[in-house]
């Protein structure tokens, strides 16, 4: 029976430990794990991590050659909910920001998947590009809309945080809440996993954020559009 997963490796994360302590963490973790359902006799994959300053530059050994990109790096805070971070590509070689979130401890896998996925890679390909550029603190011009209703305006974003939302024109009865470029990246992973019936974006080929992006959850129900686009983005000090 084909594996689905490969053995699962700790790693800490480098703002939280020294670099000598990450590293003999990553060894530790590396030696002591063990991987699953594989086919009896074979000789089962094996994921291998280096930490290079807040990237994690990943290598998966005992594929058949040019499949390694049939291959999602996940992490996981406590081995319960897991996050696809990036494919991998032919050559089995995979480099991924460190997730945020601040935890001490991040554990990491490798999935098979049964059939290429072209939109979920894009799509983390385009976060993954985000979280590597590191912007906590900018501001963008905003548009967005859900069925009928729309907000257009200026949105401030400090430490990850919006602190303030200025409309330009919107019919919104009571301000809307505004969210963060990773929270968009949060919504659209929502309808990518839930397989809406139409998704349609475009990323920043440069930080990677979401320029335009309209979901169709269900045709069969009217109303239910969503929307958004950013037409300005400036990163801030």
């Amino acid at each position: 029976m084909k594996s689905n997963f490969l053995a699962i490796i700790s790693v800490a994360p480098v703002h939280f430990l020294s670099a000598l302590f990450a590293a003999c963490a990553l060894l530790f973790a590396c030696g002591s794990g063990s991987a699953v359902a594989q086919n009896e006799g074979s000789v089962p994959p094996q994921l291998h991590v280096a930490i290079q300053g807040s990237t994690l530059s990943c290598h998966l050994t005992g594929l058949a050659a040019g499949t390694g990109d049939q291959w999602v790096l996940q992490s996981s805070a406590d081995l319960k909910s897991w996050e696809d971070l990036v494919f991998f590509g032919k050559e089995a070689e995979a480099a991924a920001a460190i997730p945020p979130g601040g935890h001490l401890r991040q554990f990491l896998r490798a999935r098979q998947i049964a059939a290429d996925d072209p939109l979920l890679r894009e799509f983390l390909s385009a976060r993954n590009r985000w979280r590597s550029a590191g912007i906590t603190s900018y501001t963008m011009e905003v548009s967005w809309g859900s069925s009928w209703l729309f907000w257009h305006g200026t949105v401030t974003v400090r430490d990850n945080q919006v602190i303030s939302a200025t409309p330009i024109e919107t019919n919104f009865p009571d301000p809307p809440e505004q969210k963060t470029v990773d929270g968009r990246f949060a919504e659209l992973k929502t309808y990518i996993d839930q397989k809406a019936d139409s998704i349609e974006v475009t990323f920043d080929p440069v930080f990677g954020y979401t320029k335009s992006a309209f979901v169709d959850i269900d045709f069969r129900i009217a109303d239910e559009e969503r929307s958004w686009s950013i037409l300005s983005f400036l990163p801030l000090r």
